[in-house]
């Protein structure tokens, strides 16, 4: 592919995804125009530390909107490859910092060609689950919370991936 594409295509998601898309009229037809660089903003080579946690550039990023079991039981090692085979190969990733911790990792939205949202990928195959008890996290985009509820929602009934072994609630 491209290399021009291989980076663009992971920002247009990540700008329509944070209501970053704006539309011109000039001829009629809606554009979505390439977002500038932004502070909050970052990408490059990811490593998956456990299911729902990613390193780019020494930077420790939370995938915002979900929780991967930890690592202190075998879901959660399922759960961080899970994470690796979605990152690729080449393990680019383009992330959006959601909310800004001080003493925590920040909450982010990654994306990349293989499979868009990366952690929305993550509810969609059944290895994570709807993070609902960070209230920071789910103040700040409700119509992205309500997809993801929406998508794991879809896993669970599918039995995929953690629900394959647990009873339907």
């Amino acid at each position: 592919m491209n290399r021009k594409y291989t980076i663009f295509a992971p920002l247009a998601v990540l700008s329509i995804l944070t209501g970053c898309v704006s539309e011109k009229a000039a001829n009629g037809t809606a554009a979505v125009e390439t977002p500038e660089p932004r502070q909050d903003m970052i990408s490059g080579v990811a490593i998956a530390t456990d299911g729902d946690t990613v390193i780019i550039d020494s930077k420790n990023l939370d995938l915002w909107g979900i929780e991967a079991p930890n690592l202190d039981n075998s879901d959660g090692w399922f759960s961080r490859a899970a994470l690796d085979q979605l990152i690729g190969e080449n393990g680019e990733l383009v992330c959006i910092i959601k909310v800004k911790f001080k003493k925590r990792r920040d909450l982010a939205i990654c994306s990349n060609n293989k499979v868009g949202d990366v952690g929305r990928a993550m509810l969609q195959n059944g290895w994570a689950i709807v993070n609902r008890t960070d209230k920071k996290s789910q103040d700040v985009d409700t119509a992205l919370a309500g997809v993801y509820g929406r998508t794991e929602r879809r896993a669970r009934e599918s039995r995929a991936g953690l629900w394959a072994k647990y009873p339907l609630r």
